[in-house]
């Protein structure tokens, strides 16, 4: 219980990652690789979300990831 609902809940909010994607991330590769799939899903998962972030192309794959750092990204627009 702790470890498939839980501790997702807390890590995507306090990662500011889409609740839902890190379930089904964290689920998809205990799947694939068991334990050692749960402990690697989310460092992955943050990896990921970081490049997609900084990729411009990407920019709409980092918001169905997670918050995009909207002040960061309304200012730019204005400058």
């Amino acid at each position: 219980m702790e470890g498939q609902f839980i501790t997702p809940l807390v890590i995507s909010k306090r990662m500011c990652l889409n609740t839902p994607v890190v379930f089904l991330f964290v689920a998809f590769f205990a799947w694939i690789w068991s334990i050692i799939g749960m402990i690697v899903a989310l460092p992955i998962l943050i990896v990921l979300k970081i490049a997609c972030d900084e990729t411009k192309s990407l920019q709409t794959l980092a918001r169905f990831l997670g918050d995009l750092d909207e002040d960061a990204s309304t200012d730019a627009e204005k400058t």
